[in-house]
């Protein structure tokens, strides 16, 4: 949809109409001659297009100083809503004064303001992305033969995925075959066209049967974590890219780019409210949301106590006790199996989850936990060894008790651990 431009009496009826290439949201722009301009917007915006012809009509010279736009919305044939922004002027003229209103679609704009929108409205990061690459979009009728896919890998997922709902689909598969080749090839942050030569036979095929002439990469960076490519399908071939279409792809791929790192930082403090930051195992807060979350679920809980550490601390100072710290943590987690969780709640305390074992089995675990962390440590830890008092709490015991009596079980396991296992 392309701009349009009204021109209207003193009184707000169209008396001209232009643009849009003949239309506009899916009328004939001859069709808004004759109307009010408040028939032409939907109810819930006509309030604010009447306060601009009413404080107008209040001056003298019947001007506005300084338009400025506002959004209205319009609706088509068949229902459909349609954005734009809005510059009503005044035209002081006598008996002919009148108004000339610019109607500017929002999915013209360089700027994707839906991609921004979903953004700061924190929405889910695969929504933010999709409206990021369906904003370069359009077909012949509007002069913008072109349409866009995000391609990511080790972001969202594992492996390669793309965003966009706008591309032929035949073609936005045969991207996602060949993300790998895409990404790899790529890392200029400039859009880069690739025409169908510079692309392997399958991908350049399916390039032309979807009626396109290049492809442009536009790289988004992401950090370490992964990758993001734009990848735009470009109906007009021009070398070098039209500044229109750059810029377009440029704002998209810095949007694209802000919902990324945004969900990366994210995460990072996601991570860091449920982790100990000395072991990187899970803390408190990690416990609680994983027991919690299998209530009902026969869990064991294996509580691990380091004997005489203050005396590590008191002895060989605080440095090798973190050294020691982080030994045993690490020995902990890989003596856990995939579905178990291992945390750090204490100072020398840890606990490690274990889902749906008999006691006899959990039991087989706490004792490997315990040889493993009494094995002699690496020379640069800078003591011989440490052991362990080790306690178990079985929610089974009990009839698979909700979360809140496993966690009290925890704690009296552990208070048990202490005064039981630990040595004298």
């Amino acid at each position: 949809m392309r701009p349009a431009v009204l021109v209207c009496d003193r009184g707000g009826m169209v008396v001209q109409a232009a643009g849009g290439f003949g239309s506009y949201a899916g009328w004939p722009v001859e069709y808004f001659v004759g109307k009010h301009a408040l028939e032409l917007v939907i109810e819930e915006d006509r309030e604010p297009l009447a306060s601009v012809f009413i404080q107008a009509q209040e001056r003298d010279d019947f001007t506005v100083a300084q338009p400025i736009p506002f959004r209205i919305r319009t609706a088509s044939p068949d229902g459909a809503i349609f954005s734009a922004d809005a510059i009503a002027t005044g035209q002081p003229a006598g008996d002919d004064a009148g108004w000339v209103v610019v109607l500017h679609p929002h999915d013209q704009q360089t700027t994707p303001v839906a991609a921004l929108t979903s953004l700061l409205e924190a929405q889910p990061l695969e929504r933010t992305l999709e409206l990021a690459a369906d904003h370069i979009a359009g077909s012949g009728s509007d002069g913008r033969q072109i349409s866009a896919v995000l391609l990511t890998a080790g972001l969202l997922c594992e492996g390669l995925r793309t965003f966009g709902t706008t591309m032929p689909h035949e073609l936005a598969d045969e991207i996602g075959r060949h993300g790998a080749t895409l990404l790899c090839e790529h890392s200029l942050s400039a859009p880069t066209p690739l025409h169908r030569p510079a692309l392997p036979t399958a991908l350049a095929d399916a390039v032309v049967d979807a009626d396109y002439e290049e492809l442009i990469l536009a790289h988004v960076p992401v950090g370490d974590t992964g990758a993001a490519t734009l990848v735009v399908a470009n109906g007009t071939a021009r070398d070098p890219l039209v500044d229109n279409v750059r810029q377009l792809i440029d704002r998209a791929a810095q949007v694209a780019e802000l919902a990324l790192r945004s969900d990366r930082e994210h995460r990072i403090l996601l991570h860091a409210s449920r982790h100990d930051p000395l072991t990187g195992l899970g803390n408190r807060r990690r416990l609680d949301e994983f027991v919690a979350d299998r209530s009902g679920r026969r869990l064991t809980m294996i509580f691990v106590d380091l004997d005489r550490f203050k005396e590590v601390n008191d002895r060989h100072g605080h440095a090798i006790g973190d050294e020691v710290l982080r030994t045993v943590a690490d020995r902990i987690a890989a003596s856990c199996r995939p579905d178990d969780l291992a945390c750090r709640v204490g100072g020398d305390e840890f606990v490690v989850v274990v889902d749906d074992v008999d006691h006899d089995e959990a039991e087989r675990i706490a004792e490997r936990i315990g040889l493993d962390i009494a094995t002699p440590l690496p020379r640069h830890v800078g003591i011989e060894s440490v052991t362990a008092s080790i306690g178990l709490a079985d929610s089974g015991r009990h009839g698979t008790m909700p979360s809140v009596f496993v966690i009290a079980a925890a704690d009296d396991a552990m208070r048990r651990a202490k005064s039981v296992h630990r040595r004298p």
